[in-house]
């Protein structure tokens, strides 16, 4: 009885071969759930950017329209806005008006390496740009209403601007439009 011990040392060939598969099995889940909260981390990012630049853009259009003054200095107007203006429309992109500090200001979209970006200008000087060319505006709108003296009605801007990121790795496009008026009442 002494000579029939049986003694094992190790693991059978079909052990291994199991463990093996489990533990490829749980690492191919693993990877693809690493993966895919990668590409979803990704994603967010990206709409977060758009959505930050553009709201950075409303945000300083808006605070500039709503800061504008009418003109009442006739030696600004030949080069900014006619007397009694309260914003002039050079383009559907493009607008102009007298600013808080009483200097000409123009908004518009322009085209810098093939994207488009929003920028202002003073007194026709040097365009500053607003969006950062990491962004593509693709289109900026100026609707103006009220502007007559005629109509009664507090002069608005409204005004549209669409969105993407310029390196269309995503086609996520961000549409954002409002309707300001000046802070001063001009009826």
């Amino acid at each position: 009885m002494i000579g029939k011990i049986k003694k094992n040392k190790g693991f059978s060939l079909v052990e291994m071969l199991v463990v093996a598969l489990i533990l490829s099995l749980v690492i191919g889940v693993a990877t693809g759930f690493f993966a895919s909260t990668v590409k979803v981390q990704r994603y967010n990012l990206e709409h977060q950017k758009i959505f930050n630049q553009t709201t950075f853009a409303v945000e300083y259009i808006g605070r500039a329209i709503k800061m504008a003054q009418r003109n009442s200095d006739s030696s600004q107007e030949l080069t900014c806005l006619e007397v009694g203006e309260n914003y002039r429309l050079i383009n559907q992109s493009r607008i102009r008006f007298i600013n808080s500090d009483g200097d000409c200001q123009e908004i518009f979209r322009r085209i810098v390496n093939g994207n488009g970006v929003i920028s202002y200008t003073i007194n026709d000087g040097s365009p500053i740009d607003i969006t950062s060319r990491e962004l593509n505006v693709y289109s900026l709108v100026f609707n103006i209403t009220g502007e007559s003296s005629s109509d009664q009605l507090q002069p608005r801007v409204t005004y549209i601007i669409n969105t993407t990121l310029s390196n269309m790795m995503t086609s996520k496009r961000l549409e954002a439009h409002t309707t300001i008026s000046q802070r001063r009442i001009d009826i």
